[in-house]
């Protein structure tokens, strides 16, 4: 193939080195600088607020040290409660209720309110029966039936 049937389709310029057009600096350093700065100012405020909280928290964490009682030392914290008989002390304790159980007695006086002893309450009981009521069941309850 020859040359001749090369054409090319366009023509490139020739490149123009003006020096108008370029970059006269690389780099500036005047947003590095404000930023800089605001992160120290920043810096510093958060510091100075922090501070001011923490002075706060260990005034108010004297004064309340300073309104509570003092601490007892170990020797001085009184021993636990403990039973020393618990045996005796059931025993005691059962025939108290026995003997209010088995006597009669006044529960409030005013009222006319007396207690009576168990066994003659079941005799009472057994020979009236049990007394009747007339409340009807409630609504949505269902009613026993006998079989």
């Amino acid at each position: 193939m020859a040359d001749a049937d090369f054409k090319p389709q366009a023509s490139i310029p020739a490149a123009r080195h003006d020096s108008s057009k370029h970059e006269p600096v690389d780099l500036t350093f005047s947003p590095f600088v404000r930023f800089g700065f605001a992160a120290l100012v920043t810096t510093v405020l958060i510091f100075f607020g922090l501070h001011l909280l923490m002075t706060a928290f260990t005034e108010n964490f004297e004064q309340t040290q300073r309104s509570r009682p003092g601490l007892m030392a170990v020797d001085q914290f009184p021993e636990p409660t403990l039973q020393t008989t618990p045996r005796t002390n059931i025993k005691t304790l059962r025939a108290h209720e026995d003997a209010v159980l088995g006597s009669y007695g006044w529960i409030d006086a005013d009222a006319g309110i007396a207690r009576i002893p168990i066994d003659r309450a079941m005799t009472i009981l057994v020979e009236r029966g049990l007394p009747a009521t007339n409340t009807a069941a409630p609504k949505g309850s269902r009613e026993r039936t006998k079989p």
